[in-house]
């Protein structure tokens, strides 16, 4: 596999920016004048999932190579609105279906933590955002999460990674996968640099129909957080198989002794279904994604088709020139899920 060492080229009239031997950037923008704000003049990476007004929103993929996006997605006014510089666009999985952001139209991303001479994969399918902020090429990232995408990257770079409950940030603007689990997360070095972003971010967008509310954000906001003592912790046991690195382990461990010595009860419970959910993920999640990315058929959206007079021909050539490899696995999996019915009834 060849890993690049250099930014693609960029979105005519910006400049390449910082230099990125990671390629964990795909566009990187001049800094504009800046609004006063909490956020004031921090550099944010914004994933390629994610649209950006006038600036390519390709979602890694050649089918999307050209597409510029006519608006903000919310989560980009918010950052705007306090101040923030978006300084580049971050490298993902394309369409971010991926756990190692190898599946990119850009290239694969390289992980900061590891010599490039041997590169790693930084996880994905926000391989990018992780790579950008562990390498210190932007103080915060937006990610997208649908099964592990913000989380697995943190991991791998050795970054934060946070993704809020489904419904607190806006989707509105976030280029769909699967619409019952896609999640803007955030990724920084630090902790209090993530919870002051999560602030800005999470609000009502009434654009959003999955968008939590305002009224059960202000209920929420007075449900009093226990104290530790008297609190009982469970620790759900299929969660920790054997495959999982003993220095992650120690750290799991390590939060629950400092649980335990602040008076919480730490209580070791088993919920066998937990076995079952990456494959429910993956059902519910490609049978999403079927539907979803129907609509980028050449026709109606992404690059256009060369046409010809066997239509469905022409729609099948172009997606399979397009799209791909792991994007057509995925598709052809939930295809086959979401037709189950017509097989039985055929």
């Amino acid at each position: 596999m060849t890993w690049p060492r250099r930014v693609p080229r960029v979105v005519r009239g910006f400049h390449s920016g910082p230099h990125d031997p990671y390629n964990a950037l795909t566009q990187v923008f001049e800094r504009p004048p800046l609004r006063a704000g909490p956020l004031h003049d921090w550099s944010v990476s914004i994933k390629e999932n994610i649209a950006m007004k006038g600036v390519r929103t390709t979602c890694a993929s050649r089918i999307l190579a050209e597409y510029r996006a006519p608006f903000d997605a919310t989560v980009v006014e918010r950052l705007r609105d306090a101040g923030a510089w978006i300084s580049s666009r971050n490298n993902c999985d394309e369409f971010a279906m991926g756990a190692l952001n190898t599946h990119s139209m850009y290239g694969p991303v390289a992980n900061p933590a590891y010599p490039l001479q041997a590169p790693r994969a930084p996880g994905g399918s926000s391989g990018g955002a992780a790579a950008a902020v562990a390498a210190g090429l932007c103080r915060l990232a937006l990610g997208t999460d649908t099964g592990g995408s913000v989380r697995i990257p943190a991991s791998y770079c050795g970054v934060y990674g946070f993704k809020p409950s489904y419904g607190m940030l806006s989707r509105w603007g976030v280029v769909s996968y699967a619409d019952s689990l896609d999640t803007v997360g955030i990724l920084a070095r630090e902790l209090p640099d993530i919870a002051r972003a999560f602030d800005v971010l999470a609000a009502d967008d009434p654009r959003d129909a999955t968008c939590v509310p305002n009224d059960v954000r202000q209920r929420l906001s007075h449900v009093a957080i226990p104290s530790l003592p008297g609190l009982r912790v469970g620790v759900v046991q299929e969660l920790f198989p054997a495959e999982v690195d003993a220095r992650t382990l120690d750290a799991v461990d390590g939060v629950l002794e400092s649980m335990a010595s602040q008076g919480a009860t730490i209580v070791p419970t088993s919920v066998p279904l937990v076995t079952s959910t990456a494959a429910v993920y993956y059902l519910l999640s490609l049978a999403e994604a079927s539907s979803n990315l129907a609509r980028y058929d050449g026709i109606r959206f992404g690059v256009p088709a060369q046409r010809t007079s066997a239509f469905f021909d022409d729609v099948a050539r172009h997606r399979s020139r397009h799209l791909g490899a792991e994007v057509q696995r995925r598709l052809l999996l939930g295809t086959y899920a979401v037709s189950s019915e017509a097989r039985r009834t055929a």
